[in-house]
């Protein structure tokens, strides 16, 4: 129980600190973006974050479970990698690919880099997360949501580029995040071709991939909705409901936190005979949970 307190919060002071900086930017998004710029840049957003699983088969899943199974580091970290680097030249083909249907445009440059360095960012958080550098990964998630607060003051406010802007700060965002846990996390040197282990990663997949289902599932309860209502009632309506939708994520966030705490701390422990204990915390936390 000291040990999960203790994880939830560092976690939370990383994400919490970042989310609500992110749940206070409503108002000012909503004050220079239309409700159709505002329900545009939503819709993709979000669905940047139904691809993620697919485009990486959940490797980051695979990679946090296969590292604290004490697992060769390097091989693990490396198999990741050579996963992103394959799913990053998918990307690059679809961004030729529509290039060349409907022509250049800036806004699919800004697709293909958010998902390039948004996946590459929760690899990396991954790979650190197991290695228990806590701290990193909480200031880093503080130190992406500033940069993501001042980039779009700048680009929205004082330059005024709309969805462009919105997504530039997105990319830059995650871009410095990534190079904080390469700067300060040890895990350059951990990645080789040599290292790639067919072996390891097969057996990676096998539990990452299963995953990518409850990914769809969550991509059902929070996505779906917003593209039924740009369908029938238009991108301006699904920019109105995804601000009112802000305001329950909170408890999102909350499960979010706990969740990321509570699989570090059992798969560090992984003590016989603690059913009760589990049940105990489950028990107690849908209770919070049901009555916030």
């Amino acid at each position: 129980m000291k040990k999960l307190g203790k994880n939830v919060f560092i976690i939370a002071l990383g994400n919490f600190g970042s989310k609500f900086l992110v749940f206070l930017l409503v108002p000012f998004y909503t004050f220079y973006l239309t409700p159709k710029e505002y329900g545009l840049s939503d819709l993709i957003v979000m669905s940047v974050m139904v691809l993620l699983p697919i485009l990486t088969l959940s490797i980051g899943d695979g990679l946090f479970r296969f590292n604290l199974d004490n697992q060769d580091r390097n091989k693990t970290f490396s198999s990741a990698i050579g996963v992103w680097l394959v799913a990053m030249l998918l990307v690059l083909v679809g961004v030729l690919i529509v290039s060349f249907i409907v022509g250049f445009y800036i806004l699919t440059i800004l697709v293909a880099l958010l998902i390039a360095f948004q996946s590459l960012y929760i690899i990396l958080q991954q790979q650190i997360r197991s290695m228990n550098y806590l701290k990193l990964y909480a200031s880093s998630g503080i130190i992406l949501t500033i940069v993501l607060v001042l980039s779009n003051i700048v680009c929205l406010k004082y330059l005024g580029l709309g969805v462009n802007g919105f997504l530039f700060s997105q990319v830059l965002a995650f871009f410095v995040g990534n190079l904080l846990i390469l700067a300060f996390g040890r895990v350059i040197s951990l990645f080789s071709f040599r290292d790639m282990s067919k072996s390891l990663l097969k057996k990676m997949l096998n539990y990452s991939m299963p995953l990518i289902p409850n990914s769809l599932l969550w991509w059902v309860l929070q996505v779906a909705d917003r593209y039924i209502i740009t369908f029938f009632l238009g991108v301006g309506t699904a920019g109105l409901y995804t601000v009112a939708t802000k305001i329950p994520n909170i408890l999102y966030i909350i499960h979010g936190v706990f969740f990321q705490a509570w699989s570090l701390t059992v798969l560090e422990e992984k003590k016989e005979n603690q059913s009760s204990f589990f049940a105990q915390v489950f028990s107690a936390y849908s209770l919070l949970f049901f009555v916030s």
